[in-house]
């Protein structure tokens, strides 16, 4: 997409802002894709491309703006993912049957939260209420060892599986 209003970005001169919901090249499974010479040179000239010819480069955290910044880019703003209770004020609040957590995406290895398990696993030990009410949900490519630890923390049970 980027590379799309590069293109009319230099076609027209229509002022363009560059929304990176997560990093390129610093992506962390970058590493895995396992890219030619040649297949990781031209991404990274795209992204210089990117970062020298957008107005503006928006990204989602402190930490990524430094990532974009120590590749060159200059003119960077974050807006954080997330939501303002204020623009909902007429929405009342809501006791769900179930305490659900969801991972929409790719979970691999690298990003496998095995505290997360780790807690969630002896709150369900020791609290039958949150036990009768827990739920994972797994939207995605989910590496296999999330499984293994969401097995080792007794908690494969509560977690469900969407390709």
């Amino acid at each position: 997409m980027h590379m799309i209003a590069l293109g009319v970005k230099k076609k027209t001169g229509l002022p363009w802002l560059a929304d990176f919901r997560d990093p390129w090249t610093n992506i962390d499974f970058y590493d895995q894709l396992m890219l030619s010479g040649f297949a990781d040179r031209k991404h990274r000239h795209m992204e210089q491309q990117v970062i020298k010819h957008a107005d503006r480069l928006v990204t989602v955290s402190r930490n990524w703006e430094a990532d974009f910044k120590r590749l060159g880019a200059s003119r960077t703003e974050v807006i954080t993912n997330g939501y303002d209770p204020a623009d909902f004020p007429e929405i009342p609040a809501i006791k769900p049957e179930s305490f659900t957590i969801t991972h929409i995406g790719s979970l691999n290895r690298d990003r496998n939260p095995d505290f997360l398990w780790k807690v969630l696993g002896e709150m369900a030990e020791t609290d039958e209420n949150f036990s009768n009410r827990l739920r994972l949900r797994f939207v995605g490519k989910t590496d296999i060892s999330v499984f293994e630890s969401l097995e080792k923390y007794s908690l494969r049970k509560y977690a469900e599986k969407t390709d």
